[in-house]
């Protein structure tokens, strides 16, 4: 049996080291079968890595395991600062499996890894970047907050900054809906849900259409909304009813453009999948 004061030193030793730990801005440790960099510092197998640690991986990839719970697997020849609760991915790419809720920036994007889920993000030549949605909820957003995509499971989008930025017209297509005098369209592509404000729009209720319009970041969205389009074009695709309109909801090559950001499916599934094997990690297509 341990003595009261043994207890006691023990409880006190368990409090320093955890002040310690907590000065020290510790929020897990990385791992690799070769050799990788923290903050600039080459290290071999595991490191610390600190709250925002640059973390540089060699020919092998890293799997950095956080505290906390979520696990990001960096490819090799990749780069990123980590934090507690983001990961900001500057070159290659990475899978995050979040048990709390996990953010990566990248290419002025925002990927949101709900709790218990799991996203590949990918950095592209183009300046832009692929995202895969693994399992659970996964959300993109500008540098702003606009919401540019809901990645549903086992599907990737691309999303690409337009020259014109939050400026360029959106561009959507969807069944238009009417909810209390407002009416509402959710991109085939992208899975957001928009209101849509001008004219005439009732006779198209129903009915498959292509919306062009302006991001009005002054108004506020009604029900689920993502935010409020001004219409300056709307013209129906298909009438409503039946697989015709299905088919025009699902099929097709569409690319919508949503606050300044073009968003395009990659071919129905995952574009990138980080693997871990064995302590290394690649990107295979």
């Amino acid at each position: 049996m341990l003595s009261r004061s043994a207890v006691l030193i023990a409880l006190v030793m368990a409090v320093v080291l955890g002040a310690a730990w907590a000065a020290g801005g510790a929020i897990g440790i990385a791992t690799t079968s070769g050799d990788f960099r923290i903050d600039r510092a080459s290290v071999s197998g595991d490191g610390t890595i600190l709250d925002g640690s640059l973390i540089e991986t060699g020919s092998a990839g890293s799997e950095l395991r956080l505290y906390e719970g979520t696990s990001v697997r960096l490819a090799g020849d990749s780069r990123g600062k980590v934090f507690h609760s983001r990961l900001v991915l500057e070159q290659g790419a990475a899978q995050v499996e979040a048990r709390q809720g996990y953010a990566v920036d990248a290419a002025g994007f925002q990927v949101q890894a709900a709790p218990h889920s799991a996203a590949e993000i990918n950095l592209t030549g183009a300046g832009g970047i692929e995202v895969s949605a693994i399992s659970g909820a996964v959300q993109v957003k500008n540098g702003t907050g606009v919401l540019l995509a809901q990645v549903l499971p086992g599907k990737a989008l691309a999303f690409t900054m337009q020259a014109s930025g939050a400026a360029a017209p959106e561009k959507l297509t969807g069944v238009l809906t009417e909810s209390d005098g407002h009416y509402f369209l959710t991109d085939k592509t992208a899975g957001v849900r928009v209101e849509l404000v001008g004219s005439d729009l009732g006779k198209l209720v129903g009915k498959v259409v292509e919306v062009t319009g302006t991001l009005d970041t002054a108004a506020q969205a009604a029900e689920s909304a993502s935010h409020v389009v001004n219409v300056i074009s709307i013209k129906a695709v298909t009438a409503s009813g039946g697989g015709t309109k299905a088919a025009a909801v699902s099929g097709g090559h569409h690319t919508a453009i949503i606050a300044g950001a073009a968003v395009a499916a990659t071919g129905g599934g995952i574009a990138a999948a980080v693997a871990w094997t064995g302590g290394s990690s690649s990107i295979s297509r």
